[in-house]
């Protein structure tokens, strides 16, 4: 086992991390993973460490760790209390071959092959369904296992989604005994409406719970986000119920759904079980300027060190995430002329997923010096140049695709599995263009690195670059051929214009002629005038010409959008 591992903060739990690459699997469910935490602090020591294997994640997937169930944590501890491992070992194993559970508010179809159960009960209402997964995982933790049995099998068509996957009811059913109060509460929560995250709802539309402590009174929580991250918790004595319906306008937002600094410092203080971590990032909070989409017009600003012109982070933020997490010596404070300025952070900026990515992996390795440079050749990148063709451009190759500077870091390629197969960053002096702009050909390399299956991957972009080669050469010559009629037409119509003006000022000064042709007709004043007719004439017919191309490039393009 290597003792060099470096074990992650916290462990995920249910909620999917890409930082943590390091995983733990017995080699009878390599389904299932340990985090680096939970070995750490509960297998390292046990009788069982040595049938672990560390499996090193470079896939980019976001996963969660399957020790930290309800059931899990309870077989193991008693296995180490008893020195028998035969039990965990035997749900482990069986664990290993269920699907595991869709999620909160997530559709499943029948071809998908989620086992459904459901409440025994004839009299409770219908349409409650639990996936196996929740049922192993915590009702058969507990006591209400026989409250559950298998539903029907699910029709085609008919989406189903599991009430067991929210953190409330899955709680709730492994340490509650009294099935009637469960049943009730369960029921309750399927109810409830789903957060609105960050998008704002009328304040009458939900129960909301106020923060107590009277300068966070404009921090909400909404019912569904109270029950299932405030409720049992530490945070639960910091909260009430408000006692009126709260105003509609302006619009109400769950600050634990709509704020992700508040909610990064909220959980990091349910983690360390230490309200006062809150409590500071919250006052920084609401004491500085509101992390808004259209940006802060006075404020104190922070870069890392040394400062990234292109890379800002607000003081909210600041304290809601760096501070909170200990890491707030990471970033300095900057100067910034004055004027308007959006938070990097801000989700609606446009790297914030990337730099969430980025920072998150930093956070875990305890490593600025790995978020400086992460910051440093972000920024540096230059946009990824699309589906356009560029030469004397920077690539990393391989001999069927190629990546730009931006996509290796924003896919992202780099670190992954399959990064070896390309080629260092180098100049290339003829014409390439990225593929790894499409978001399928992103979740095809993901795939890949999960399945460990890069050939499947190299086959699909052999395809995909014979289909460029049959589209996009074609295209390009149709438009170009368009361009060039719309200048002929664009001349034609003007001198059409001009000839025909001419003609007109003759006919009022009372010239008198016959001129034309077969195709435009006669009586015109003057040559002028028929030739200003036959060029409108043939200014028109171009439109046709155009339109045969067009609808060529029409079914070139659908034939390249199969495959983009």
């Amino acid at each position: 086992m290597d003792d060099q591992v470096q074990s992650i903060r916290f462990c995920p739990g249910q909620h999917p991390t890409e930082s943590e690459q390091n995983w733990y699997r017995l080699s009878s469910a390599r389904e299932l993973g340990v985090c680096s935490r939970c070995f750490a602090d509960s297998v390292k020591a046990s009788a069982l460490t040595a049938q672990f294997e560390l499996k090193r994640d470079l896939s980019g997937q976001a996963r969660f760790c399957n020790f930290a169930t309800a059931r899990s944590r309870a077989l193991f501890k008693q296995a180490c209390e008893t020195g028998d491992f035969a039990p965990w070992r035997s749900y482990w194993q069986a664990r290993n071959a269920i699907r595991q559970c869709p999620g909160v508010g997530v559709d499943a179809d029948a071809a998908d092959g989620v086992t459904w159960f459901q409440m025994a009960d004839p009299n409770l209402p219908p349409g409650f369904y639990a996936c196996a997964a929740c049922i192993a995982d915590y009702v058969q933790a507990g006591h209400l296992a026989s409250h559950f049995s298998p539903a029907p099998s699910q029709p085609q068509g008919q989406p189903r989604r599991c009430d067991l996957a929210s953190l409330f009811s899955r709680n709730l059913v492994a340490t509650e005994s009294n099935w009637s109060q469960a049943a009730s509460w369960l029921s309750y929560r399927k109810t409830l409406p789903p957060c609105s995250q960050a998008a704002e709802v009328e304040g009458t539309s939900r129960m909301w719970f106020k923060l107590r402590f009277h300068e966070f009174q404009n921090l909400s929580a909404c019912e569904t986000c109270y029950y299932d991250h405030v409720h049992t918790s530490i945070a639960q004595e910091h909260f009430h119920p408000t006692r009126q319906a709260l105003p509609s306008l302006p619009g109400q937002v769950c600050f634990l759904g709509g704020s992700m600094p508040l909610r990064i410092c909220f959980d990091e203080a349910k983690n360390r079980s230490n309200w006062d971590v809150f409590h500071r990032g919250a006052t920084a909070y609401v004491r500085n300027p509101l992390c808004h989409r259209d940006g802060i017009q006075q404020g104190i600003w922070y870069s890392v060190q040394p400062a990234q012109a292109e890379f800002d982070v607000c003081a909210s933020c600041h304290a809601c995430i760096f501070e909170a997490l200990s890491y707030g010596h990471w970033l300095a404070p900057k100067q910034v002329p004055p004027g308007p300025r959006l938070c990097d952070l801000n989700l609606l900026a446009p790297l914030a997923p990337i730099w969430y990515k980025k920072i998150d992996a930093a956070f875990e390795r305890n490593d600025p010096n790995l978020m400086a440079y992460s910051v440093q050749k972000v920024l540096a990148a230059p946009a990824c140049p699309g589906n356009t063709v560029h030469e004397g451009k920077v690539w990393h190759t391989h001999d069927m695709f190629t990546c730009c500077p931006s996509c290796w870091i924003t896919a992202p390629i780099e670190g992954t599995t399959f990064a070896h197969i390309f080629s260092d960053e180098v100049l290339v002096p003829t014409k390439l263009r990225c593929d790894f702009y499409s978001a399928r050909v992103r979740g095809l390399w993901l795939e890949a690195c999960v399945k460990d299956d890069i050939a499947s991957f190299i086959k699909f972009m052999q395809h995909r670059l014979e289909v460029w080669k049959q589209t996009y050469p074609p295209i390009q010559q149709h438009l170009a051929m368009m361009r060039m009629n719309a200048q002929r037409q664009a001349t034609l119509m003007m001198a059409s214009v001009m000839n025909t003006g001419a003609n007109n000022i003759a006919a009022a000064s009372g010239s008198f002629g016959n001129w034309g042709s077969a195709s435009t007709g006669w009586g015109y004043e003057t040559f002028a005038g028929a030739q200003g007719a036959m060029q409108f004439q043939q200014g028109v017919a171009m439109n046709t010409s155009n339109g045969g191309a067009m609808m060529s490039i029409v079914q070139l393009e659908a034939m390249w959008k199969a495959v983009e």
